[in-house]
């Protein structure tokens, strides 16, 4: 059932140099009241969605990668739509379900404190 959604998914192509499909692209660093929080939320969403992603302050102009070899390149990043069966396709290609795992195990989400919760509702 919940096969026929689609799914927003920016595609980055194997790499040119290996050919592997581990590729990801370069996002802004979040710069907002909680950057670790949102950085937090956007590596995470990234993963689920099998995709691979760095941050970077400024993006380069070769913004997307190969985790392989290393190689960096430039490629116009657009999104598109794909169903949850494509989702799973890349998510085996490109490795980022053992990837998230790692990542919330390492990185678990921090509880705010009832102190925290408040001042996050204020701007």
């Amino acid at each position: 059932m919940f096969d026929k959604f689609p799914h927003i998914y920016y595609y980055v192509p194997p790499c040119p140099k290996c050919g592997s499909r581990k590729t990801g692209r370069y996002v802004r660093q979040p710069h907002t009241l909680h950057p670790a929080e949102d950085a937090w939320y956007v590596q995470t969403q990234s993963l689920q969605n099998g995709e691979l992603v760095r941050f970077a302050n400024r993006i380069p102009y070769e913004n997307v990668y190969c985790e392989d070899c290393g190689e960096r390149w430039h490629f116009l990043v657009r999104s598109g739509i794909k169903t949850e069966k494509e989702i799973q396709i890349e998510k085996k290609a490109r490795g980022t379900e053992d990837k998230y795992l790692r990542f919330v195990e390492d990185n678990p989400k921090r509880k705010k404190s009832f102190f925290g919760k408040i001042c996050g509702l204020l701007p």
